[in-house]
């Protein structure tokens, strides 16, 4: 076998052992959403025709090996609330495997070369013509690239980040032996979720997956030039390094909201012993490298919020079922809102493939109405007074 065809399947398989989880969430949410609402978002058109009617436009940008349908849930919403006034674009060029070779650097300039195309087709002049980011996951990281290297050729009204991993995904740098660690002290645990829950793998099976992964993902480390787009999500990377800067330092005031969450087993199984509580510890350590830190199952809360050290005197705050609102300490552009009791996805892919119960998944789904209401009063607050009260009526 070449040696290029070993490293293609070793990049696959990295990939979507990692990542397969997001790409399935979509899928496996809709099983809980009834056949109205399936019907509904197969039977809606989302780029119209070209028109001279829409007023601004919402770039939806997917997570690491997902598609442009991804976020068809809250293009339906943008479609209620707006119709034929908003250009909904769904770009196409990062999706599925292209996420994991492509850097992040280069996947914002492929999404900008088909956000160019979209709005020539539409008769829009492009360095006028308002748009909103909104990125899901690695999208999110796109999303704030667009927003540093393109804001003089793009009229970026502002940017959501929804549970993107602005600080890395340190599960990433994890190996055999982080996995062993994690096995050995989270498996009474593991036993009862996995005894609880009618979609997950059995133990041995999620075992399996979990190790196989930590030898996937040191191989991958090795072969970094055939997955840049998971090599860009490494903690303390260049991009991350980039992305944390041009949030915190060097923006030039586009507003940015950043929407976060987190859950534990206990509550998104509703079982609470003594086993459950030292897995929740060892899954926040194995996630966070802190056996009490918040997560959403896969992303640190602390990364998804881009910050650093001081984030600790937050969390005492996010013990109750409401959103915390809040603005990053001396950057009144940055807002967040972080959401208890929800997950990166219905499926943990960091834990061998374990599922949400099928009957929870719009309890501790991100997709929720809360999140899609909050997002489209950020893109209403953030539109030139001139157009408020198109976007408004």
């Amino acid at each position: 076998m070449k040696p290029t065809t070993i490293k293609c399947i070793f990049l696959i398989y990295f990939a979507i052992s990692i990542f397969v989880g997001c790409k399935n969430h979509t899928s496996t949410l809709q099983m809980g959403l009834g056949s109205s609402k399936q019907s509904e978002i197969e039977n809606t058109s989302y780029v119209s025709e070209a028109t001279h009617n829409k007023h601004f436009g919402v770039v939806l940008l997917h997570g690491c090996m997902g598609t442009e349908k991804e976020l068809d849930l809250f293009a339906l919403a943008l479609d209620k609330k707006f119709g034929d006034r908003v250009l909904i674009i769904k770009p196409t060029c990062r999706k599925e495997t292209k996420s994991v070779i492509c850097s992040i650097e280069d996947q914002a300039k492929k999404v900008f070369e088909e956000i160019e195309n979209v709005l020539k087709n539409n008769n829009k002049t492009i360095k006028s013509f308002p748009v909103f980011l909104i990125g899901y996951s690695q999208g999110g990281l796109v999303a704030c690239v667009l927003g540093d290297q393109y804001k003089n050729k793009l009229n970026i009204r502002s940017i959501v980040t929804w549970h993107s991993p602005l600080g890395g995904v340190p599960v990433l740098e994890r190996n055999c032996n982080d996995i062993k660690e994690f096995i050995n002290e989270g498996q009474d645990g593991l036993k009862n979720i996995l005894s609880s829950s009618d979609a997950s793998p059995d133990l041995n099976t999620a075992k399996k997956e979990m190790k196989q992964q930590a030898c996937i993902l040191s191989i991958g480390r090795i072969l970094s030039c055939w997955n840049r787009g998971l090599q860009d999500m490494l903690p303390g990377g260049l991009c991350i390094q980039d992305i944390r800067k041009f949030i915190r330092e060097t923006n030039q005031g586009i507003p940015i909201l950043i929407i976060a969450g987190h859950g534990s087993w206990t509550e998104l199984f509703k079982i609470n012993d003594s086993n459950i509580e030292t897995l929740n510890q060892a899954s926040a350590n194995f996630l966070t490298k802190n056996s009490n830190g918040k997560h959403d199952m896969l992303i640190p809360l602390k990364s998804q919020l881009c910050r650093g050290p001081s984030f600790d005197d937050l969390t005492i705050l996010t013990n109750d079922n409401e959103p915390i609102h809040g603005t990053m300490p001396g950057k009144d552009h940055v807002k967040y809102c972080i959401y208890s009791n929800v997950t990166h996805s219905s499926v943990f892919p960091a834990f061998g493939g374990i599922c949400v119960n099928k009957d929870d998944y719009d309890k501790v789904s991100i997709w929720n109405e809360a999140v899609e209401n909050r997002i489209i009063e950020f893109i209403q607050g953030h539109f030139s007074d001139a157009n408020k009260a198109d976007i408004n009526n």
